[in-house]
């Protein structure tokens, strides 16, 4: 394995990890997923990012880590919280309108 290549693990837990999310919502559309490297003299240089489209709108998480494993976690912790917080959001009632004109 050449330095900076991504491991076939670490692919399918994110992949099982982005299933679950779309069991747990199914509003989710479609997800993308990116890995890339930055410079080699910086600390943090392994990127994961993920872009999830929910009903058209887009929930982008991006963390930078000393491995491409701790970035994952990173980034599906903070996609975790979305995708509960979107959960939560579905299960409030409606705002009620109240109208003023008499019909």
């Amino acid at each position: 394995m050449q330095p900076g290549q991504v491991k076939i693990w670490l692919l399918d837990f994110v992949r099982d990890q982005l299933i679950s999310f779309y069991k747990q919502d199914t509003a989710i559309t479609g997800a993308r997923v990116s890995f890339r490297e930055q410079d080699s003299l910086v600390e943090n240089n392994k990127i994961c990012e993920i872009e999830l489209t929910i009903y058209g709108n887009n929930i982008i998480a991006s963390r930078g880590a000393a491995s491409y494993n701790m970035a994952v976690k990173e980034v599906l912790a903070v996609l975790d919280f979305d995708v509960q917080q979107h959960l939560q959001e579905q299960k409030e009632p409606p705002d009620i309108v109240v109208s003023t004109v008499k019909v």
